[in-house]
């Protein structure tokens, strides 16, 4: 009997002398490079994350293990993103899930946001870079931004870009020509919205559920179509203000939509 547990102790213990060094070089692991040659490095006392490099951070895939990026093992730890100058695009979920997230620094030479890039995080506020052209599908979804400002160059805003969030107001410039379906959907605490001039369609559920949203102003002399259900669920007495010249015709856009009956459509000299 006594040799039979000796003999299982012995088993137990080179069982661990296996497996244990190679979880202690993981949870150590502090520093790394992504597949397109930029590298990282973790900061355990400040809980921040800093990448450097010339290239796109590489586009990771949450859904299938192995597929994310190596930093993903301080996923429930990191408080703080910053990325250095050189870097051109932050790309598909590279923070995706990250909850403890709630800052992040990007330089003046990123011009995209990808996909996801970072939903789900704690993310409260972030300055865009000025260059940045392209805001992709759910890149900052379900995350508890209150303000943002977009850059004067952004062309595209993605599905579901901003759904989810605790924005306020929100002023698309004027070079953006396309807001996707349901860039804006469910901000519950979304009260004003400013669109670009040059927006020719409001997509479907752009706008839906966003049930403080009592003043939307729509500036563009260009529009041809606005989905029915574009703004779904917003307040009854909402107040939309469209171009003086183009009430009549912004008029009978609006009134195929799911609109309350106290909603009022002002035209305006713009």
């Amino acid at each position: 009997m006594k040799r039979t547990v000796n003999t299982l102790s012995v088993i137990m213990v080179c069982l661990l002398c296996i497996f244990m060094p190679i979880e202690v070089s993981a949870a150590k692991k502090k520093s790394g490079e992504d597949l397109n040659g930029n590298k990282w490095k973790y900061n355990s006392s400040t809980k921040t994350i800093t990448f450097f490099g010339t290239n796109a951070l590489q586009n990771c895939n949450t859904s299938h293990e192995g597929l994310e990026g190596d930093w993903f093992i301080w996923k429930n730890k990191v408080e703080k993103v910053v990325v250095k100058n050189g870097i051109t695009q932050v790309s598909t979920e590279n923070f995706y899930g990250f909850k403890k997230l709630k800052i992040v620094k990007l330089p003046k030479s990123v011009t995209y946001i990808g996909n996801a890039a970072f939903g789900e995080t704690s993310l409260r506020n972030i300055k865009l870079p000025k260059r940045v052209k392209k805001i992709d599908s759910h890149a900052f979804s379900s995350t508890k931004i209150k303000k943002i400002k977009l850059p004067k160059g952004l062309k595209y805003i993605g599905s579901g870009a901003f759904e989810d969030t605790s924005l306020q107001n929100i002023v698309i410039p004027d070079s953006v020509n396309l807001v996707a379906s349901a860039a804006f959907w469910g901000c519950d605490e979304l009260q004003s919205v400013t669109l670009s001039k040059n927006i020719t369609r409001i997509n479907v559920n752009t706008f839906c559920y966003c049930r403080k949203l009592k003043k939307i102003v729509i500036r563009s002399k260009k529009l041809w179509d606005i989905d029915k259900h574009a703004f779904d669920e917003i307040p009854s007495d909402a107040t939309f203000y469209v171009p003086k010249k183009m009430k009549k015709k912004y008029t009978k856009l609006l009134k195929k939509c799911n609109l309350g009956e106290k909603v009022k459509i002002v035209g305006l000299r713009m």
